[in-house]
């Protein structure tokens, strides 16, 4: 098998080799040698070929790759490449990882290049590819180079389009054309997100192959690859433009050697390539919904075109890209995003068609850029491909369902259920009841067997759950949250949502008490003779136990850069916490 698509397993040994990296620096070091020495003895042992042989030298590039990202040391003066904020923090690059700083970097421009004398922080966030955190005590030198160019041009550009089109029509187009959402509004985004058509915005392969395909028609094959590379680097290089730009070349350069084709070989080649460039792609969100939904693409789209034959051919087209897209991509989006648009394929066949005139108009606008004439009637058009956006969104929110919020125990089960249908499909009729086994684990992951409280985070403010049994209740301050009470549910997988000011609640023979200051949370739990109560406290105190209470104390402000997250958990074992 290794001989008909060696560059698929050397793929999967690269990210089986990231993924082993990526659970030793999580103190799993058994499990990541498990996952790692699976992967090769199943290999070895089904394939001959003297090519398996090679595996485990992309297992260890993987391995040695991922696990000295995270590791390095940042020195105390170090420089860094200033590339913005990201929600409230600012991000630099520090040899090509990413960094969080913290300090007064008002005076500092993106793609700036800055030397900063600050402490270093390691603090791994794996999904977001960032290392830890400096705290800077002072800005010794600010470099511009190209890189501040291309920002300073980018921000010229909004600023031309915004007097010709107007703020919200401006943030469009540099969202579509090039992948600049800054300008975008929150409300823009969720708009799109509800209509499944946000990956407009990020600039991704449908933005290289209309760039690439009209470039070809005026400037042949050679001058089409120059251009859809300055458009990549122009664009950022996002991971999913490499990739598109990788395939675009491998398929062209096929055609010129006359050799077929392949496909998945040229999906693994571009994956190889992408984690090469930067290794923290292999948890990269963005990264792994763009390889996803190409693989869809590349298995399901022939076979939802037969299964759809009865429906006009575009509009068969439309919906068989869209759905193919979505068979690998979606589970994984609901699992991070716990929620499903229901108006994703009207969002696919009615806005995408628009946005990728948007994206052509903005392209060719920025050509003109200098030539006023041509640049008001391309904004023009600009202007009228927006009104017509804002048309279809109105409208197709207004008849859609809206977006289904589904907690993590919901989407594991019908990941289940998904699986078991191909696996019926394919042959595997005993799979026919895997289902079964997935109402099993859907009760055995909403029960607790001991009574539990966990500390959680909801952006700046906190809350307290208490689980036991199946009785699950989240409580917080609700005039501080202003989150979908429905979504915040589903996040924490909680039944049930109570504000502090209740103050007392029961559960059968259990009670508690709970109350909250500017710099305390107090929650007092009584079951038997000895209450146990647990003060969240911003102050350095100490745990300790008395006649009357066992009293814990817990630091309020745990760092922690998630959105939700959970600080602490504490379980009652036969009466005694155990804080995890």
């Amino acid at each position: 098998m290794i001989n008909n698509k060696p560059l698929v397993y050397y793929c999967f040994a690269l990210l089986i080799g990231s993924y082993s990296a990526l659970l030793l620096l999580n103190n799993k070091n058994i499990l990541g040698a498990v996952l790692a020495a699976s992967f090769l003895l199943i290999t070895m042992l089904s394939n001959k070929s003297p090519l398996v042989y090679i595996l485990p030298i992309f297992l260890l590039i993987g391995f040695f790759r991922y696990y000295s990202y995270y590791r390095i040391q940042v020195p105390e003066v170090c420089n860094l490449r200033f590339q913005g904020t990201e929600g409230i923090y600012s991000i630099a690059n520090y040899k090509g990882r990413k960094v969080i700083l913290k300090g007064d970097l008002k005076q500092c421009k993106i793609g700036q290049y800055i030397q900063v004398t600050g402490e270093y922080k390691s603090m791994a966030q794996f999904d977001r590819g960032i290392i830890g955190e400096i705290n800077i005590s002072s800005v010794n030198k600010k470099e511009s180079d190209y890189f501040t160019k291309i920002y300073e041009f980018k921000e010229s550009l909004y600023k031309r389009y915004k007097e010709e089109i107007g703020e919200e029509a401006a943030g469009e187009v540099m969202a579509a054309a090039f992948g600049h959402d800054n300008y975008l509004s929150s409300e823009s985004k969720t708009d799109m997100s509800n209509l499944g058509v946000i990956h407009v915005v990020s600039v991704s392969g449908l933005h290289m192959a209309l760039i690439y395909k009209i470039s070809e028609l005026i400037l042949g094959f050679g001058g089409s690859i120059i251009v859809a590379l300055v458009y990549c680097i122009f664009t950022g290089g996002y991971s999913s433009t490499v990739r598109a730009l990788i395939m675009i070349i491998v398929f062209k350069l096929s055609k010129k050697v006359y050799r077929n084709y392949e496909a998945f070989s040229s999906l693994s080649m571009a994956a190889i390539i992408v984690l090469f460039i930067n290794p923290a792609n292999a948890l990269d969100l963005a990264t792994l919904l763009s390889f996803l939904s190409v693989l869809g693409i590349f298995i399901f789209y022939k076979k939802f075109l037969k299964v759809l034959y009865r429906l006009p051919v575009k509009l068969n087209e439309s919906i068989s890209l869209t759905l193919s897209a979505q068979v690998f991509s979606l589970p994984l989006s609901i699992v991070v995003f716990n929620s499903i648009s229901t108006a994703s394929i009207q969002g696919n066949i009615f806005l995408v068609p628009i946005y990728s005139l948007l994206m052509v108009l903005g392209n060719l606008s920025l050509l003109f850029l200098n030539i006023n004439f041509l640049f008001k009637k391309l904004c023009l058009g600009i202007k009228i491909s927006y009104s017509a956006i804002e048309g279809c969104k109105c409208f197709l929110l207004k008849v859609s369902t809206g977006v289904i919020y589904m907690s993590m125990s919901e989407v594991w089960v019908l990941i289940i259920i998904y699986a078991s249908y191909f696996l019926y499909k394919r042959g595997y009729k005993k799979f026919l009841w895997l289902p079964l086994f997935s109402l099993v684990f859907y009760g055995l992951y909403n029960f607790s067997f001991t009574p539990q409280f966990q500390f959680v985070k909801l952006g700046s403010s906190r809350g307290i759950i208490y689980r036991s049994a199946f009785n699950s209740v989240l409580f917080l301050d609700k005039e501080k949250v202003n989150e979908n009470e429905l979504l915040v549910k589903k996040k924490f997988n909680v039944r049930k949502v109570e504000d502090f000011d209740k103050g007392h609640y029961c559960h059968g023979d259990k009670e508690l008490k709970l109350s909250q200051d500017n710099s305390k949370i107090h929650l007092t739990y009584f079951y038997g003779k000895r209450p146990l109560v647990i003060v969240f406290t911003k102050e350095n105190m100490a745990a300790k136990t008395d006649n009357l209470y066992d009293i814990i104390y817990l630091p309020y402000n745990k760092e922690s850069y998630q959105y939700y997250d959970q600080l602490y958990r504490i379980s009652l074992v036969f009466h005694r916490p155990i804080i995890e």
